[in-house]
């Protein structure tokens, strides 16, 4: 490697994203909506763009140029691409739940969802490219998340406070907390609003400040969910799923 050069990311606006913290990490004016993410790296959707003598040229153009030369022999022969992708994050309100898959997963689900012929950026769309998707995580300020699944002592005494989630609870004390997903994920429309109404109800009359406490979430949630979108089965991952507090500095990581 005979020089440096720099390198502008992508920002990536969603509705979740904040205000101001990645305009003002990048130096420019806030105010223009929600920036949720700024990409680093040579994922298609939204390539950095290296600055070369020639001109500004995107990330994986230039790699798929001359992989050697930017990727190091070793790397090049073992991924043929850029195989990293840098985000930072900022995140205002709860987003969805995201499955990370391994190799085998990926390439498996991406070639389904391509002989299906789902559009890439198809919003159904579960695998928008054959990577798997291993991620470290490292917070820059307090930051709670949600991360696997609780151990079922904690998932059920969650479930059996809310009697319209007895259902549930049944079928963790018996199959565990995998089956209990399972179950939220296939329901149809109908049982969710019987399993979630309560809770919301709930909720929202509780008065609990306790951020590690599902209730503080549930709320937090109903306060920036649209009405119509209020029965989410992503809901019960505040009740299923480990609740967490990174302080800055702080890492987790997800295979």
């Amino acid at each position: 490697m005979s020089e440096l050069l720099p390198i502008d990311g992508q920002v990536r606006r969603y509705d979740w994203g904040g205000e101001d913290f990645i305009a003002t990490l990048l130096g420019e004016p806030a105010g223009g909506g929600p920036v949720a993410e700024y990409w680093l790296g040579a994922h298609p959707d939204s390539p950095s763009v290296v600055r070369t003598a020639a001109g500004p040229v995107p990330l994986d153009a230039l790699v798929d140029e001359d992989p050697p030369r930017w990727l190091g022999r070793r790397h090049a022969t073992a991924f043929g691409h850029w195989p990293h992708l840098l985000k930072v994050l900022d995140v205002a309100r709860p987003l969805s739940i995201q499955v990370h898959p391994d190799r085998e997963q990926a390439r498996a689900g991406f070639a389904q969802e391509e002989a299906l012929g789902v559009p890439r950026k198809a919003p159904q769309r579960n695998f928008h490219d054959p990577n798997p998707k291993p991620e470290l995580a490292v917070a820059l300020s307090p930051f709670w998340l949600l991360f696997g699944l609780a151990p079922d002592a904690v998932l059920i005494r969650h479930l059996e406070s809310h009697p319209s989630l007895t259902e549930l609870a049944v079928l963790a004390r018996a199959q565990g907390g995998a089956a209990v997903f399972r179950r939220v994920l296939e329901a149809d429309d109908a049982t969710l609003a019987a399993w979630l109404v309560p809770v919301l109800e709930a909720a929202r009359s509780s008065g609990v400040t306790d951020r590690a406490a599902p209730a503080f979430w549930v709320n937090r949630w109903l306060g920036a969910a649209p009405p119509a979108e209020r029965v989410d089965r992503g809901v019960f991952g505040f009740l299923l799923m480990n609740i967490l507090e990174l302080a800055p500095g702080a890492g987790i990581f997800q295979g």
